[in-house]
């Protein structure tokens, strides 16, 4: 295995032992907490106590009886980090712990808390020279805590409010001052009714959208003529759906009025750590002790919001929205001078006419063909019967029409589309020429020498007569195994081999050079004489031996022994070195054939028209004599179009018209098969033509909405952040 491997499983075995190490560090996080909770109880919390508790109580969602227990030991701090997040827990004697305001830089080596438990942590109430009621009035200050000395990167900001000079004031007395005096109640405006419910997002015109896609996209696959159906007309009714839904006009919900609370107060900002991960701090607004509020975030974010002031303030006490905060600071006032335009519908939708539109592109053929097949797949259309092709050339079918026509073609010449062979004449059966001039094609206007390189036939081989003695006495002795001998040959022809060769290569052509050079490669022979074994490892020495041989031992004994293998890595060397000149000849002599095909109706379907079963047995049979399989080249596939372009052969068919458009002097009709694969295909090429369409439609109708809705959504955002900029502050200076 390589380095990589051997890094990931180390990285995976190191992520494995931690997350064990850290599931066993909760566990005895657990237990220690089990044992806590049968400590006896200390005390209770006081009343001041609960109150600077409360901020937590109330952001944390904590429970917890006032029942106070005592822990004393080392303060540890265990963890797991995966995907850039880490969680952490903070502990003391194993014990999970939450440290509540600035109690963190009271920690020391040997710690004594008083806690009390709240699920599975514990609250710290005391801890070393901690209180939690001096922490909640340092918090309100934003002064750091008593007797340590702390840098400014390390003492406990949690707070961005008054000076520091104010008088320090009991937890109960600074509780009691920030509690909130309230002026009465109010009517909520239809307006600030509107702002608290969700938005209507048209969830019902996006699945409908979605399911019209998906819908439309089963309908192109091959299930079936009346599957098929079934899928499309259900992509019809979702996209109808969807449209009626897009331009119907809903009345605005009118929700339950609410009663809005008015008061005058200080807000409070605290930084609290999560009691489920140390590593997570959550900043939390207060109005008074108790009483937590939602600030809209870009009121947050403006840094014009002073805490710990005396200000005019509107919440909805159910769930803590503030709506308003003094002179010129008014939610539903800024909803109405600057609306937030609606980007997110637009944004969905332009996702899904970019996924449709890959879906509708087509597997096979061309987006056009598509286009073409679905319109005459509708388009309704004459039966035409005509018997000769004349009738289709005086009257032109058009798309949509069906013809059911008999009589006899030839295959027409198209220029074959196999990569490395393009503009090379192939005959195509599935494209009848009736009624046409069809064209001779002349053989390949080639060297001999390149022709018989190419073909490969230079060799003639048979099975080695002295290896098959050989397995048949080993097999006779069961010494072994008859499939375990490799299959060897007799082969004759190497000096005819050469021949070719320097017949082909009248000059030092890099080309010729590398043939030479990997046929002594692949051959290796060596001469056995007098002097003893000769290597045979360059070209002329090779070419020198070989005729030689052939001029001193009769051609019935002049063989060598050679694998199947080597056999036709030789042959693919020749073939590979002729089959350059050979595309270009054939190239130039496609050309002027196809503009030969002339005249008469050229019938075009998807699968075979006419039938080729005769002239590819006798192919067949000619290679047979030869004792070889028939070779997919150049060559053969030359010979087969020939054939194949001028013998007649008799046709039925039955099929819709999909195209109609002269070509080189003939008329070439598009056509789908009337049976059931045609059928299907024409209710693919429907279901994908209006995927298209309406992928297309969602794609530039919705992706022009998605940007100017970004557009005025900038355009929001900064007039409103300069609005917000030039409004007074929402409260006057108040100090502690």
């Amino acid at each position: 295995m390589s380095w990589y491997v051997w890094a990931k499983l180390a990285f995976l075995a190191w992520a494995l032992i931690s997350l064990i190490i850290y599931a066993i560090r909760r566990a005895d996080d657990r237990n220690a907490l089990k044992t806590l909770r049968t400590q006896p109880v200390l005390r209770t919390l006081s009343e001041e106590e609960l109150a600077a508790l409360a901020p937590l109580q109330q952001a944390q969602k904590l429970h917890f009886k006032p029942d106070v227990r005592r822990i004393r030991g080392r303060y540890r701090q265990h963890g797991l980090s995966a995907n850039g997040s880490s969680t952490t827990h903070d502990t003391i004697d194993d014990v999970t712990v939450l440290l509540p305001y600035d109690a963190e830089a009271f920690l020391a080596e040997d710690n004594e808390a008083e806690v009390v438990i709240s699920g599975n942590v514990a609250v710290v109430v005391k801890l070393n020279g901690f209180e939690v009621v001096d922490g909640y009035r340092r918090a309100l200050r934003a002064t750091p805590p008593t007797g340590t000395e702390t840098t400014p990167e390390e003492a406990p900001v949690v707070l961005t409010t008054t000076a520091s000079d104010a008088p320090v004031t009991p937890a109960t007395t600074v509780a009691a001052a920030t509690e909130p005096e309230w002026l009465g109640q109010r009517d909520e405006t239809t307006a600030e009714a509107q702002l608290r419910l969700p938005r209507q997002w048209r969830s019902a015109t996006v699945w409908c959208c979605v399911l019209a896609v998906f819908l439309l996209w089963l309908a192109t696959c091959a299930f079936g003529r009346p599957v098929q159906l079934l899928f499309l007309v259900a992509g019809l009714a979702c996209i109808t759906v969807a449209i009626v839904r897009a331009v119907r006009r809903t009345p605005p919900v009118v929700p339950a009025v609410r009663r809005i609370d008015r008061a005058r107060g200080r807000l409070a900002e605290f930084a609290m750590k999560a009691a489920n991960n140390a590593s997570l701090t959550q900043r939390h607004t207060f109005l008074g002790s108790n009483l937590q509020v939602q600030l809209p975030r870009h009121w947050q974010k403006s840094n014009r919001v002073p805490y710990g002031e005396d200000m005019h303030i509107e919440v909805d006490r159910l769930n803590g929205r503030v709506l308003g905060l003094g002179e010129g600071w008014s939610l539903a006032e800024e909803h109405q001078r600057f609306p937030a335009p609606r980007w997110g519908v637009p944004l969905l939708l332009t996702l899904l006419g970019l996924f449709g539109l890959l879906l509708a592109l087509p597997d096979e053929g061309s987006m056009r063909n598509m286009l073409t097949t679905g319109m005459a797949s509708i388009i309704p259309g004459t039966v035409r019967e005509d018997a000769t092709p004349q009738g289709l050339l005086q009257d032109r079918p058009s798309p949509g029409d069906v013809l059911k026509v008999s009589g006899e073609g030839t295959c027409a010449l198209v220029s074959d589309r196999t990569p490395g062979q393009e503009d090379i004449a192939i005959a195509d059966c599935s494209q009848v020429l009736w009624g046409g001039t069809p064209a001779h094609m002349p053989f390949p206007q080639v060297e001999p020498a390149l022709l018989a390189l190419y073909g490969g036939e230079y060799l003639r081989t048979r099975p080695s007569s002295r290896h098959a003695a050989l397995a048949s006495m080993l097999g006779a002795m069961d010494t072994l195994s008859l499939s375990a001998l490799r299959e060897v040959w007799e082969v004759r022809g190497l000096e005819d081999l050469v021949a070719l060769v320097e017949d082909a290569c009248t000059t030092d052509a890099p080309a010729c050079t590398d043939l030479k050079t990997s046929l002594v490669r692949t051959l290796d022979l060596q001469f056995n004489g007098p002097d003893g074994d000769t290597a045979l490892d360059d070209w002329p020495s090779l070419a020198a031996q070989l005729r030689k041989q052939a001029a001193e031992i009769p051609a019935a004994f002049n063989s060598i022994e050679m694998s199947p293998g080597d056999v036709e890595a030789i042959r693919t060397l020749t073939r590979d070195f002729a089959s350059t000149p050979l595309k270009q000849a054939l190239v130039g002599q496609s050309t002027p054939l196809l503009e030969q095909q002339r005249g008469g109706v050229i019938l075009a379907l998807d699968d075979p028209v006419l039938p080729t079963e005769q002239i590819d047995q006798r192919i067949t049979e000619a290679y047979a004599v030869q004792g070889r399989a028939v070779p997919d080249n150049l060559l053969v596939q030359w010979a087969r179009s020939e054939q194949l372009s001028l013998q007649p052969s008799p046709f039925s068919l039955q099929a819709r018209v999909m195209a109609a458009y002269q070509d080189n002097g003939s008329l070439h009709l598009d056509l789908m098969a009337m049976d059931a694969d045609g059928a299907s295909r024409g209710v693919a090429a429907i279901a994908g033509s209006l995927l298209l369409m309406l992928s297309l439609g969602l794609l530039l109708g919705q992706g022009y909405l998605l940007v100017q809705g970004l557009r005025q959504a900038l355009a929001r955002r900064t007039a409103l952040a300069q609005d917000i900029a030039r409004r007074p502050p929402p409260g006057q200076p108040w100090r502690f």
